[in-house]
């Protein structure tokens, strides 16, 4: 018989916490332009026309962001580095690691949930302890 074998210690790597919806997906939808702010120019362009959103029922609770038809959409729905950078900038502004999905508006999934911007407004008012006045 012989002596069982010493367990191996392994590494524990602390994790980047997931955002789970809605709340956490609301908190980087609260600081959209400040991520938008992170990308690069073409990217920048169509974030802005974006509607971060997502689906209640989303078991793999991701960030849905639609965007309007067009070519440059597609070409940063398709592009593997757009969705690094966009998953870049959330980290860097917000600590959370989202997924997310880009599709243009004719594809959106069933059931998403587009963020209002009484929403942004409120969840802004909740995360950031400051007055702030409407340009309105």
């Amino acid at each position: 018989m012989s002596a069982p074998a010493p367990e191996q210690k392994k590494e524990v790597i602390p994790a980047v916490p997931k955002a789970r919806a809605p709340e956490e997906l609301a908190k980087i939808v609260a600081k959209w332009p400040a991520v938008i702010a992170r990308t690069d120019n073409t990217l920048k362009v169509l974030l802005k026309e974006s509607k971060p959103s997502f689906r209640a029922d989303d078991e793999e609770q991701a960030l849905i962001v639609v965007i309007p038809q067009s070519p440059v959409a597609r070409f940063h729905q398709d592009n593997p580095e757009s969705i690094r950078q966009l998953k870049e900038a959330i980290l860097d502004v917000t600590g959370l690691d989202a997924q997310i999905r880009i599709v243009p508006e004719k594809e959106a999934p069933a059931g998403v949930i587009p963020v209002t911007s009484e929403d942004i407004d409120r969840l802004i008012r909740e995360n950031i302890h400051m007055e702030i006045e409407s340009e309105e």
